[in-house]
């Protein structure tokens, strides 16, 4: 169905910024026709008209990097030191299921919907059940099966996650809004000849790459200690940094790792909730934007960030890049906005389709609501946008021209069910963790 968007405030997001503060956007089957003020459009006939009553109609949020399978696993074991191998790993390798990945994800989902994102970047195991959710609940995903040097839940074998990619790929090949993507998880639990086999395969068969880098203290030991270089330097030697790369973190990049980024076009998530609360360490994002290296905002896995939506990073983005370099005037707003939406589309390598408001771009449109306490009054839309909006003031979420959510109701799934799913599982998981 045809959709037009009125009574809004258009943030366009394009290269130079447009706001049309009377503005439109015509949709038309999945694609934007129209992007303007309303004085200038041309509505079809027979088309479904969304009154966005003053408030702000924006590109989706991009969340650039996480792990949307993990979320009823959330809580468990916060602020444990070097929660990765003594806790997550096991407790993944007794609980983690097929059926679980489903119900989780769509669950994150929910979450995720409900913030306005749009698109996000996932590697998990059961990567094929990730993206049946995220088909069912209508996101645009690029989705890539975990590969690791240990079995894994999806897999008895080291390494099985390429023999689970090929067969994902099969899967959802050409699909309108699945990418199967490469997930090598991190440089120490892959050995060189597996990166290099990674990058052939990502060419091979023309496919993404997601992949944690300079994330870990122990990470830059191991690396160094091993090949005498940084990671950065090590996906370099490998031939995974590239344009079909994002890479997850790069917390301990120095300034010839952020050279290789650059030259390669290498996109980079930027987690920073998550690394705040894991006390790794804040990335160099000033530094990274300076060479107009493409950087996307994340919220990792719900068990590092704890909350799935894009609109709870944009404060915390703003703010401690400024704490950081004490210097209030860096990371404002319009920054900060452009890195949830056309600046994650760009590290994930995809900003020809989607990230902005323009005409011929995928329709994945999110309206935000002006009518909570703390969004009036409005001088500046992106300093509301990042300062005072929260999740709930997104009110309408279309996706790849279909409408996702509507006045706050999600429209393509059940979500008393999936929440009813979920605390099946949760309730099992809680009689099994006295055994764990």
């Amino acid at each position: 169905m045809d959709i037009v968007i009125k009574n809004g405030v258009v943030l366009t997001l394009n290269s130079s910024k447009s706001i049309f503060e009377k503005g439109m956007i015509i949709i038309e089957n999945d694609t934007i026709t129209f992007s303007g003020e309303e004085h200038s459009a041309s509505i079809p006939q027979h088309s479904k008209i969304i009154d966005a009553k003053g408030g702000i109609i924006m590109p989706g949020m991009i969340n650039t990097h996480t792990h949307v399978g993990m979320s009823l696993f959330r809580t468990l074991a916060d602020d444990t030191a070097d929660r990765l191998r003594k806790y997550l790993f096991p407790l993944e390798e007794k609980f983690v299921t097929p059926d679980l990945v489903y119900w989780a994800s769509l669950y994150s989902l929910t979450e995720m919907i409900e913030g306005g994102t749009t698109t996000f970047a996932d590697m998990y195991y059961f990567e094929d059940k990730v993206a049946d959710a995220a088909v069912q609940a209508g996101v645009r995903g690029i989705l890539g099966e975990s590969i690791l040097n240990f079995p894994s839940p999806d897999t008895k074998e080291p390494y099985g996650g390429f023999e689970n990619t090929e067969k994902f790929l099969e899967l959802y090949s050409n699909h309108p809004l699945i990418t199967p993507a490469l997930a090598p998880h991190a440089p120490y639990s892959l050995n060189m000849r597996n990166l290099k086999k990674t990058a052939h395969l990502a060419d091979k068969w023309d496919i993404p790459v997601l992949s944690h880098l300079a994330e870990m203290p122990f990470e830059i030991k191991q690396i160094a200690e091993e090949y005498g270089m940084s990671p950065v330097e090590l996906y370099s030697t490998a031939g995974l940094l590239s344009k079909r790369l994002t890479a997850a973190h790069c917390i301990y990049v120095n300034n010839e790792d952020i050279n290789l980024l650059k030259a390669s076009g290498t996109g980079v998530a930027h987690n920073v909730s998550a690394n705040l609360k894991s006390a790794k360490g804040i990335a160099p994002v000033l530094q990274m934007a300076s060479r107009d290296i493409p950087i996307g905002l994340g919220t990792d896995g719900p068990m590092s960030g704890n909350t799935m939506d894009v609109v709870n990073l944009l404060g915390y983005t703003a703010k401690i890049h400024k704490f950081d370099n004490k210097d209030r005037t860096v990371m404002p707003p319009a920054k900060v906005i452009e890195m949830a939406t056309i600046g994650g589309a760009r590290a994930l390598h995809i900003d020809g389709k989607t990230g902005s408001l323009e005409t011929g771009k995928k329709a994945d449109v999110i309206i935000v609501s002006t009518e909570s306490t703390a969004m009036f009054p409005i001088y500046d839309y992106y300093s509301a946008l990042v300062y005072c909006a929260s999740p709930r003031d997104v009110n309408t979420v279309i996706i790849n021209g279909e409408l996702v959510m509507e006045d706050r109701k999600i429209k393509t799934f059940n979500k008393k069910e999936t929440k009813s799913e979920a605390e099946k599982i949760v309730m099992n998981i809680k009689k099994e963790l006295g055994n764990f």
